[in-house]
Formats: C-alpha cells, sequence, structure tokens
C-alpha cells in the first residue's frame, strides 16, 4: 500500500470514533435514566435552607423574648412609676434587671427553666391519679 492511502484510511478511522463517540456521548448517555441518576447523585449536592435551626431576632433580640419583655416592662412601670412614683431612671433599671433576668434565665432553651414549673402527673398502673 501506498502512504498516501494509509494516512487516508487513518484519518478516516479516527473521525469516525470521534462521530460515533460524539453521538454516543450527545443522545445515548443523557437519556439513559440509569447513568443520569448515578452521575447526579455523584456530582450534586442537596440544598438546605440555611435558615433552619436558626430562631427569629427582632435586630439582636431573640423574638421569642419580646412578650415577655414587654409584660416586664409594663409591670416595672405600672409598679415604680405609677405606684410608687419613683424616677424614670429607676423604673428603667429596674425594668432594664427584670428583662436581663428572664434573658439569662430562659435564653437558648427556655424549656429547661419554663419546664420545672409543671408539675407531672403520678401514674399508678399506666392510669393517671385524678
Amino acid at each position: 500500500m501506498k502512504n498516501g492511502s494509509s494516512e487516508t484510511y487513518f484519518i478516516f478511522i479516527i473521525y469516525f470514533y470521534f462521530l460515533i463517540f460524539s453521538l454516543y456521548s450527545s443522545f445515548i448517555v443523557p437519556h439513559s435514566s440509569f447513568l443520569t441518576k448515578s452521575m447526579e447523585n455523584q456530582t450534586k449536592f442537596r440544598k438546605v435552607n440555611p435558615s433552619l435551626d436558626k430562631a427569629p431576632n427582632i435586630g439582636p433580640f431573640p423574638a421569642d423574648q419580646v412578650f415577655p419583655w414587654a409584660i416586664i416592662g409594663g409591670s416595672s412601670y405600672y409598679l415604680f412609676n405609677v405606684l410608687l412614683g419613683l424616677s424614670w431612671i429607676w423604673t428603667g433599671a429596674i425594668a432594664g434587671w427584670g428583662m436581663s433576668t428572664w434573658w439569662i434565665l430562659t435564653a437558648n432553651d427556655s424549656w429547661r427553666f419554663l419546664s420545672k414549673f409543671i408539675h407531672p402527673p403520678t401514674w399508678t398502673r399506666g392510669m393517671k391519679k385524678r
């Protein structure tokens, strides 16, 4: 065989393999559910909401503290400013002390402190005593 005909044959074989590979990769592989599912599991990560396991806040303050703080602030105003006639400085200091104490006691796990005040029922043989 001549040198020119073997080079042409070799180029034709390479072109043919390239054509078969491109057809296989563009039509067969993406439509194969077996291959795409295994590839998705390996390359894609599960999207997770970043706000999970976070408590809502109002500015720097936790949102679950707002209602108790309003009660503490209102009761300290009524007791110390209205009834006892103390100045706003003392009323604010007492309200701040009450709010900070409540925040320390019930900060992250409020159930640890507040569950102490719930009386558990007395059970006898699987029945609740009345």
